[in-house]
């Protein structure tokens, strides 16, 4: 159903919601759908959703289904949440106690590196499982970091998670994969259509899976300051660090600070005093 290009995604979640466990037989789903949208599920949609997940499996990913107690219940809340999460690497509590996502710019300035690892690097304690999308710069120093202190460290692909982008990471991920509690995860398979939207229906992932959000440096507009307004809109808690307003990528957060839709994060306290935890 999520193959076929006529269904939408908010349609394709109203359909979820009719059942309280997965639907095992195909016409009754289908029937349930075409209620919905007067969109049936197509044989050529079908026949690629079977190819797709039977290579999955034969490539040892891991198929997380809306219905399975493992999906990340914070994701579940929101009104996109995907029908099913292919994920890459050892065994992952998705519902972790803490979730915490960080991104930013690509083209970041070392300033921007140095914050990064140290947030990260300085909430180790805290036990927080670390989400981005893997992309360099910002998102990359994260994953790092976290990796570098022992940290659960999560990364959230547009594409199919067997073939990493950028390329330039490909290393990290790999790396991830290989570490306990750490993983990649994707909504999307390889035959799937990949287009430029994958990358912002990527980010809606990683807010809808977050306690919060920080926002390191960006430009206005960026698909980092859409992370942020999906944070916005799922609730969660967004905070933004400051930049000198001469700096290149200080509009994203300065802005968010000055709209007063971002809290001021100026070191690893401020999260955790505004999260309440000890």
């Amino acid at each position: 159903m999520a193959r076929n290009p006529h269904i939408k995604p908010l349609t394709l979640h109203a359909w979820l919601k009719q059942f309280s466990q997965a639907p095992t037989e195909l016409l009754e789903a289908s029937e349930s759908l075409l209620t919905l949208c007067r969109c049936a599920v197509d044989a050529p949609s079908l026949q690629l959703a079977r190819q797709d997940l039977e290579s999955a499996l034969d490539s040892g990913l891991t198929c997380v289904d809306y219905w399975n107690p493992e999906y990340p219940y914070r994701l579940r809340e929101i009104s996109s949440a995907p029908p099913l999460l292919f994920a890459q690497g050892p065994a992952v509590n998705w519902n972790a106690p803490k979730v915490g996502a960080v991104v930013g710019s690509r083209a970041c300035s070392p300033q921007g590196l140095a914050f990064t690892r140290e947030l990260v690097r300085g909430l180790a304690a805290q036990g927080i499982a670390w989400i981005s999308g893997l992309a360099l710069g910002i998102d990359g120093a994260m994953h790092q970091s976290a990796l570098d202190s022992g940290q659960a460290t999560w990364g959230v692909l547009a594409g199919d998670v067997r073939r990493v982008y950028p390329p330039g990471n490909r290393k990290l991920a790999h790396e991830m994969t290989q570490r306990p509690g750490c993983a990649l995860l994707s909504e999307n398979l390889g035959r799937q259509a990949f287009d430029p939207l994958a990358f912002k229906r990527r980010n809606r992932l990683i807010a809808g899976m977050a306690d919060f959000v920080v926002l390191v440096e960006s430009k206005d507009p960026s698909g980092s300051l859409i992370t942020a307004q999906y944070a916005e809109a799922f609730d969660r808690r967004l905070f933004a660090v400051p930049q000198h307003p001469s700096h290149a990528l200080s509009k994203g957060p300065n802005g968010l600070i000055q709209q007063q839709r971002a809290l001021l994060c100026q070191q690893g306290s401020d999260i955790v005093q505004e999260m309440n935890w000890s």
